[in-house]
Order: C-alpha cells, then sequence, then structure tokens
C-alpha cells in the first residue's frame, strides 16, 4: 500500500483542473465578443436583421463566462451552487 502522501488528491486534482478549463474559458471569451461582432458585420450576415438579442448574446457569454472565472477560487469548486448554476 502506498504511503498518504503519495496518494492521489482526486478532490484537489478536480478542483484543479475545473479552475483551469475556467480560466482558458474565459481568457477566450475576451476575444470572442469581438471577434462574433466583427463576424456579424461581414457579408452575407446582415447585423441589421439580427434580433437583439442575438446581437447582445456575444457580451452575455462573455460576461457569464467571467463571473464563473471569478467563482472558480473557491475551495469548494465542486460542490458550490453558485458556481453550478453559473455553469448552468
Amino acid at each position: 500500500m502506498a504511503p498518504a502522501q503519495d496518494a492521489v488528491d482526486r478532490d484537489a486534482y478536480a478542483r484543479e483542473h475545473v479552475r483551469f478549463l475556467v480560466l482558458q474559458l474565459d481568457q477566450w471569451s475576451k476575444e470572442f465578443p469581438q471577434q462574433f461582432y466583427a463576424a456579424a458585420m461581414k457579408p452575407p450576415v446582415d447585423a441589421n436583421k439580427l434580433s437583439a438579442s442575438a446581437k447582445a448574446s456575444a457580451g452575455e457569454l462573455g460576461d457569464s463566462i467571467h463571473r464563473m472565472a471569478s467563482l472558480a477560487g473557491a475551495k469548494d469548486i465542486l460542490t458550490n451552487a453558485e458556481f453550478r448554476n453559473q455553469l448552468d
């Protein structure tokens, strides 16, 4: 049997992996709204024909990801209700 210090802490690994993924997503999302809006202005997409909710969706996605990234530092990230709600 392996000594306790050599045992893998699955919860710690899972927390760090979730934090890593959320931070990666947060970094990507900072550029996404600008890329989305730039693409919406190029043919064949006519931004004037997009609904207001469609036009706002890129920014809303970025805001949601940023809120999730701010919660990623919680020690209880795997069970944190606010983080899970934001993820949903």
